[in-house]
């Protein structure tokens, strides 16, 4: 048991997780907690059903404008990092392609924000956010720009600061407002948030701040952006899907069993979001770069394996632990309103297991480049989590819902399975 246990300590993963990321990490889950529990006591489970609406169309709005390559620009700002034009070519060229996405969906949403609201929010009018979501959506994508740069850069430390910094000034602003406003103030705090860390943001940039000052129409290049397509498709068609579909099961719950439910359900799965950042940190600084540094069917059969071996035996446990104290976390972290989250634990823990095992392969899609595949399995996936949402709500009530989300992540794990099956066990690549 030892010797087990030293091998598991030797592992570079396991070693991740005490490194600054997991410092990170940590703290953000501190303050997302706290957060939570603000719109928890101040605006209870109908306001927190609001806010998971507005969440979803705030995490479409803040990629679309970059066409969601966030990959593609840490890829190509690392790769250039060494050759200044290249560089000004990357840098400028999305600068450009992000502030005229950003004009269009501006306009969009500040002549149409009626219709957004009716169409998200129904008879409730919140439209004055979807005009301010208007005005804010150019810093959005800026500070966006600039973290990905960072990233690609390999400014680690800026990289962590905007995060972690980002995420305290995010849930102090979600605190005070909700205390002051409601759901109204809950609402404004998440849409603002991103707008004002970009001020954090302008600070650290001192010596790569010459990047930004040679943005010129010039350098924009049709190579960088015909390069950054097959990360923005597949991007794209995730973030749109995954959230469409998302919105659409609320208003299913919403419809059998109301507005409370919904609430409880983004409680869940905004739990489930800070458990699962450490695993998908780890798929993210990990299991990516080193599937993208080498494609070879051995090194793809000894990252997952090696991932399955390391981390899943603990991410299991951690759930365990997670389940046998969900009381008392939704108790702490919600408030006795929540209490209802408590039968959502068993399958949303379930779904999120197999969830991160199908990750730990389908991360090779992007690593070599797979687009056809991607888009493929990723409507595959949300079309099963919707079907099964329909029956499952109908038949099982509120449970009806983290059960589709555990069905859906078990049949994209044999599909990842069924793809992946002679990379892992014969050595052969699928075709793209």
């Amino acid at each position: 048991m030892r010797q087990l246990f030293n091998k598991y300590i030797k592992e570079n993963l396991l070693l991740k997780l005490t490194s600054a990321n997991g410092v990170g990490v940590l703290i953000r889950m501190f303050v997302g907690f706290l957060s939570s529990k603000a719109i928890a006591i101040f605006v209870g489970p109908e306001g927190f059903a609001i806010v998971g609406y507005m969440r979803n169309v705030m995490n479409v709005l803040q990629r679309l404008p970059l066409f969601g390559a966030n990959n593609g620009i840490i890829r190509y700002v690392a790769e250039h990092k060494f050759d200044p034009k290249e560089l000004r070519k990357v840098v400028s060229t999305m600068f450009f392609l992000g502030m005229g996405g950003t004009l269009i969906i501006s306009l969009v949403m500040f002549f149409g924000a009626s219709f957004w609201n009716r169409l998200i929010f129904g008879e409730r009018d919140f439209t004055y956010i979807f005009t301010v979501v208007a005005v804010v959506l150019p810093f959005f994508t800026l500070n966006a720009l600039m973290v990905h740069f960072f990233n690609g850069l390999s400014r680690y430390r800026k990289y962590l600061l905007i995060n972690v910094v980002g995420a305290v000034i995010a849930a102090l602003l979600t605190i005070v407002l909700s205390w002051q406003m409601g759901v109204d103030g809950a609402l404004l705090a998440f849409v603002i948030a991103p707008a004002v860390i970009l001020i954090f943001t302008l600070l650290l940039l001192g010596e790569d701040g010459h990047h930004f000052k040679a943005i010129s129409r010039k350098y924009f290049s049709k190579e960088v952006v015909s390069k950054m397509g097959g990360y923005s498709l597949m991007a794209i068609v995730s973030l749109i899907s995954v959230n469409v579909v998302d919105i659409l099961i609320k208003n299913l719950l919403q419809d059998a069993l109301g507005l409370d439910e919904v609430g409880y359900w983004e409680a869940m799965k905004r739990l489930s979001n800070y458990y699962l950042m450490f695993v998908t940190s780890l798929l993210t600084l990990y299991v990516l770069p080193k599937l993208a540094k080498d494609q070879s069917n051995t090194n793809f059969r000894t990252v997952v394996f090696g991932f399955y071996k390391t981390v899943m035996p603990f991410f299991a446990i951690g759930l365990l632990l997670v389940y046998l104290t969900k009381y008392y976390i939704v108790v702490i972290t919600l408030s006795k309103d929540f209490l209802q989250v408590q039968e959502l634990f068993l399958w949303q823990l379930i779904g999120d297991f197999i969830k991160v095992a199908a990750l730990a392969m389908s991360y090779q899609f992007q690593a070599k480049g797979m687009v056809k595949m991607f888009v493929v399995t990723e409507l595959l996936s949300v079309l099963i989590i919707y079907l099964s949402s329909i029956y499952l709500i109908d038949r099982f009530g509120l449970e009806g819902v983290t059960l589709a989300h555990a069905v859906s992540y078990l049949c994209y794990f044999f599909v990842m399975l069924l793809i992946f099956r002679k990379a892992l066990f014969f050595g052969e690549s699928p075709s793209s």
